[in-house]
């Protein structure tokens, strides 16, 4: 048994141990701190500062400086915002921006509106009053985004494309005993834009006596994870506490041109790693001397092997995208769905608002939130 003597010599040697750890991490943070030097503190307010300037929101009267050209030391400034604000030329240690800033109201009379009138009209759902002109020229009129997004039928009616609305009606089958607990959740690959609170679910807010905020309709994630492949449905749990089953979720798969993507996945590539991946020109270097460039990523249901970066984002929607049988010879894929689900593009998230709409009502026959 410890005696007193013993007892308070240990707390005193407990203490003097946490007061020694104490003081050395203030002396490490103080350190770090002092490493960041003033001009890099002026150059992350000057970004922070120019980062909106080509694009005007409504702001109060009371500030008089919002358009107004200032002067900025020129002393190493990041290229990047040199390249944002126009300034080529330096006098006395002092830069001057080489053009003004002209903010427009696109209109039709003077031809800024001319065949982008739908993007204006979504930048006006977000407060936007006025734009660069010379930023706004630069934009593509909203047919060459529909050429460039690959999206062909009515130009002046065009839809999202949402692949998987006919599985709507089995999830709705699957839920209608109880349809308060329907929901929608987001997957999609690293480097995938997902959904946010988009939709409430009515039955839900009158089952929790109109608290809006417990009847949302979405979850941040399917149980499985929202990078987990949709092989491990039904497999794996990322959450073991959740209240309620993998049938009640919808899963809105978002998925990117594979060519976009993988250019972001060299600048990111979260738990994946291949060959050369570091080597910014090369990269993705699907082989390496006439043999595919293998693949590894982690997730939370463990580790996946593919042959190269192409194959891991076709194997990956592939799980979502094709249904599968086991027949005599092996298991083998068909193109039925292998569950409910809906697979939207990024580029339809981007360009058409609508698009959660449609998720929203057209399977879950859940409410949209005003966007």
């Amino acid at each position: 048994m410890m005696t007193p003597a013993r007892r308070n010599k240990l707390r005193t040697l407990l203490w003097f141990v946490l007061m020694k750890w104490t003081a050395t991490l203030v002396i490490v943070n103080f350190y770090l701190g002092s490493m960041i030097s003033l001009e890099e503190i002026e150059n992350s307010v000057l970004r922070l500062m120019q980062r909106d300037r080509f694009v005007t929101f409504e702001q109060p009267e009371s500030d008089p400086m919002a358009h107004q050209n200032r002067q900025y030391k020129a002393d190493k400034q990041p290229p990047e915002v040199d390249e944002v604000m126009g300034r080529t030329g330096t006098m006395s240690g002092v830069v001057t921006p080489t053009k003004l800033v002209r903010d427009i109201t696109p209109n039709l009379k003077d031809g800024t509106l001319q065949g982008r009138e739908r993007l204006w009209e979504m930048l006006t759902t977000r407060n936007m009053t006025q734009v660069d002109a010379e930023y706004w020229s630069s934009i593509p009129t909203w047919d060459e985004i529909l050429d460039n997004i690959k999206h062909s039928g009515d130009r002046q009616n065009a839809l999202p494309i949402i692949h998987g609305l006919d599985t709507c009606q089995a999830f709705q089958n699957k839920t209608s005993s109880d349809p308060s607990q329907r929901r929608i959740a987001p997957a999609g690959l690293f480097n995938s834009v997902l959904l946010e609170f988009n939709c409430q679910n009515p039955n839900r807010v009158k089952k929790f006596k109109g608290n809006a905020k417990r009847g949302h309709g979405n979850e941040w994630e399917v149980p499985w994870g929202k990078h987990t492949p949709g092989s491990e449905r039904g497999q794996y749990l990322k959450n073991q506490k959740i209240k309620y089953t993998i049938d009640e979720v919808l899963p809105v798969v978002l998925i990117r041109n594979p060519y976009g993507w993988m250019k972001s996945m060299c600048r990111h590539p979260y738990t994946a790693k291949w060959g050369s991946m570091q080597n910014k020109r090369s990269c993705p270097e699907l082989k390496r001397g006439g043999e595919w460039n293998g693949v590894e990523a982690k997730f939370g249901s463990g580790v996946t092997h593919h042959k190269s970066l192409a194959h891991m984002y076709n194997d990956w929607y592939g799980h979502y995208y094709y249904g599968s049988h086991t027949a005599a010879e092996g298991t083998q894929r068909s193109i039925e769905a292998p569950f409910p689900r809906l697979i939207v593009r990024f580029e339809d998230i981007i360009f058409f608002v609508s698009v959660l709409d449609y998720v929203c009502i057209s399977c879950t026959a859940l409410t949209p939130l005003l966007h």
